[in-house]
Formats: structure tokens, C-alpha cells, sequence
């Protein structure tokens, strides 16, 4: 529990230390509703509406958005606005690319595709940022370290996709980043195994996660998804090797999917609801807990999955690289911010 204290007091130091730049405005100003509900709009805007892990692997699915019932998220909206706090938003993500560069991506360092998928985001907290009178910014915890042994991703390779995302936001104000670097500075860890140590110190271990499997629907819903996804993530030559080595495929999901109960544990005990709105890259049925947000205009591939295709016009969207018509498109390579970032171009 005092490491844990620890930990809590190093991550909220970080964090107070966030340059948000307020404008100054009288309480009595502030119309509560109508500002909440502008941001509401500005969400929907951008609002995952379906099951997009389900789809990207053939399962169709239904719009759950006309059921939803925003009025709790406006409420908590509402909340920061009386209290004249900055809105914080935390969403987690951006862990590494693929590993799979044969049907997925290009390479394994942040191309086009986070860069586009990060503009993205930013247009949507400038949006907000424009009705919300106490400052905006949105924190993005890269998830890659506990998640990489999994997939046959190195630690190395993690931290150079987490550089690369660095320089991707360096004239990004709005988006900071917590990287597997910022962790282990705060909590003078030496090594990224340290941060897979602390989260695996929270419930369920894995012998428990099994247990659980074996009544609990929902997680068996959400294991079949993973599985056909980690099928598709390892259909390589690459893939295949790894696991031979390291598999069944039905371990690796098991044991991931474990990791990540405890890593949303850790996440629950050091940013605190109170003071931040939760994102996901996912569909989210519950719009307090989680809003799930899209990261590109109509693509349901995230950028670490996919490869953005330049459409021309200002038309973009991500595709798998095997879905990619090589007759019509061509790879070409930005630089941006000293990155180079590759990505399909329309002939």
C-alpha cells in the first residue's frame, strides 16, 4: 500500500505539472448547460458507434448510440465547469505498431497514420478548448511495455515508437504523453519490466483471470473478439514463428487479456475520475466510465494496426496494408517534425 501511495503521489505530481493556460471568467458567466452541452456535441462528433474490434474481425454489428443517454456525462461536465477546473481528458493507447509489416503496416516505428490520427485528436480537443473556459488537454498513457512480450514486440522496440510519438507532438500542445520513459523517471524504476511488476501486484493474477473465464459471459465475449484479433495480428511468416515458440494463441489471449484487468486496476488507482474524463480507442457503452473516441474520420482501424491511405482532397482513412490497391496507390515518405513518415498516396 505505500508503494502504491508512492506511485499515486509521483504520477499526480506529473500531472499538476501540465502547462494548462485558463482563461480567467466570472462564475457568473458560465451558462452550465449550454457549454456542457456543446461539449457533448463536439463528442458525438467524433464517438466510436459501433463495435469496431468486432468488425475488424467480420462480425457485424448495431450502432448502440440511439439507446445512449448522455445526460450523466453532461452532468459531469457540468461539474468541472462549476468548480472552474481544467478538462482533462486520459485515454489509453498508441502502445507500438504492429509487428505484423507483411498484411498490416508499413514498418515498426510511427508513420503517417499516428500523425494524421493525432491531428485528428487535436482538432477535436481545439474544439472544445473553444467553449471551455478553464483549459483543455488530452493525456495519453502508452500502454505498449505491458502489453509487448504478448506479441513478440521488444521493450526497445516500444521506447522507439514512444520517441517517435514524441516528435510527432512536439506541435501538439494539447496532447502530452505518459511514456514508459515518464513512468520510469517518476517512479524511479530501472527497468520496463519494473512497470509490468507494479501492475502485475493488483488482482486478477492469471490463475484467477481463468477462474473467471470460465462463468463470467461478458469476458467470454470479449476473449473470442480478442482471439480472432490476435489471429489476424499474427498471420505472418513472423507471426507464426513467434508462436511456436511462445503459443497457443489461446495462452498468449488468455494471459493478455489478464494484463490488461490489471493495468486498468493501476490506471483506476492513479488518475483519479474526479479530476479526468476517460477515453478509449473502443466502443463504449457506459459514457461516464469510458467515451469511446475515434482516431480518424471513418476508418475503424486504429493507427498502430493500419496504414493511412492518402485519398487526395483531404481525404484520408486507414486500411490494412493488404487491403491496399497497389495500382492505384504508391508508398511515399514525409518528414515530420525530423520523423519520416510513411504512408499510400493516390497515384
Amino acid at each position: 500500500m505505500k508503494n502504491r501511495a508512492c506511485i499515486k503521489i509521483s504520477l499526480i505530481c506529473l500531472l499538476s505539472s501540465l502547462p494548462i493556460q485558463p482563461r480567467s471568467i466570472s462564475n457568473s458567466e458560465i451558462n452550465l448547460n449550454k457549454i456542457s452541452n456543446q461539449i457533448i456535441e463536439i463528442l458525438k462528433i467524433y464517438q466510436i458507434p459501433e463495435d469496431i474490434d468486432k468488425k475488424g474481425i467480420g462480425i457485424s454489428t448495431d450502432s448502440g448510440l440511439i439507446s445512449q443517454n448522455y445526460t450523466s456525462l453532461q452532468n459531469k461536465i457540468a461539474g468541472f465547469l462549476e468548480q472552474e477546473k481544467p478538462l482533462k481528458f486520459l485515454l489509453v493507447g498508441f502502445p507500438f505498431k504492429s509487428a505484423n509489416t507483411e498484411k498490416k503496416v508499413l514498418g515498426q516505428t510511427p508513420d503517417m497514420a499516428e500523425r494524421r490520427s493525432l491531428e485528428y485528436l487535436q482538432k477535436c480537443i481545439r474544439a472544445i478548448k473553444a467553449v471551455y473556459p478553464h483549459g483543455v488537454v488530452l493525456v495519453i498513457f502508452c500502454d505498449g511495455i505491458p502489453f509487448c512480450e504478448y506479441l513478440g514486440i521488444s521493450a526497445q522496440t516500444v521506447k522507439l515508437y514512444e520517441q517517435g510519438l514524441q516528435k510527432l507532438v512536439r506541435d501538439i500542445p494539447e496532447i502530452k504523453l505518459i511514456t514508459s520513459d515518464t513512468l520510469q523517471n517518476q517512479l524511479a524504476l530501472s527497468s520496463p519490466q519494473e512497470i509490468c511488476d507494479i501492475i502485475d501486484k493488483y488482482s486478477p493474477s492469471d490463475e484467477e483471470f481463468n477462474n473467471q473465464l470460465k462463468t463470467d459471459a461478458t469476458l467470454q465475449d470479449g476473449y473470442k473478439t480478442l482471439l480472432g484479433r490476435l489471429e489476424i495480428e499474427f498471420d505472418s511468416n513472423q507471426g507464426r514463428e513467434f508462436l511456436k515458440t511462445h503459443g497457443p494463441l489461446s495462452k498468449l489471449t488468455k494471459a493478455l487479456m489478464a494484463r490488461e484487468m490489471r493495468m486498468r486496476r493501476f490506471i483506476e488507482s492513479q488518475f483519479d475520475s474526479a479530476s479526468f474524463m476517460r477515453l478509449t480507442v473502443h466502443y463504449s457503452k457506459d459514457l461516464v466510465k469510458k467515451f469511446g473516441i475515434m482516431l480518424s474520420p471513418d476508418s475503424f482501424i486504429t493507427p498502430y494496426h493500419g496504414v493511412l491511405v492518402d485519398d487526395g482532397n483531404g481525404k484520408w482513412f486507414i486500411r490494412l496494408r493488404k487491403d491496399i490497391d497497389l495500382h492505384s496507390y504508391e508508398e511515399v515518405s514525409e518528414a515530420v517534425n525530423d520523423l519520416q513518415c510513411q504512408y499510400m498516396r493516390r497515384k
